[in-house]
């Protein structure tokens, strides 16, 4: 890529701490002018939003870059009232989370829905 070594693995530091902050749904309070320049949860959250209309912006880990693109959201204008998808087939409980992926092993027709192929 043309960067040392050490530039690549501080990009990769960044990456991971950067990700998990925003992944680990903690109360991390922020002024509304901080959404602006820092890669703050509730930033994430609006990516992450039920609502349809909110899930096509703030993809950047940085706000200047969604703002440079016209995707960027200002989580205090476009409150989340919920994230994930509409409909979540996913069970509530953790063990059968665990299971999940391999319900097509254990009912094939479930797995790929009542009007799937044969």
């Amino acid at each position: 890529l043309g960067v040392s070594p050490e530039v690549m693995g501080w990009v990769a530091l960044y990456n991971v701490v950067d990700g998990n902050l925003v992944h680990a749904n903690l109360d991390q309070r922020f002024p509304s002018w901080a959404h602006w320049v820092l890669p703050t949860v509730q930033n994430h959250y609006v990516h992450h939003a039920e609502a349809r209309r909110l899930q096509d912006s703030n993809y950047a880990s940085l706000p200047f870059i969604d703002v440079l693109f016209g995707t960027y959201r200002h989580p205090d204008r476009n409150p989340v009232a919920a994230t994930g998808l509409s409909g979540d087939p996913l069970p509530r409980n953790f063990f059968l989370q665990v299971l999940y992926p391999f319900r097509s092993l254990l009912d094939p027709k479930a797995a790929r829905g009542a009007d799937g192929p044969e």
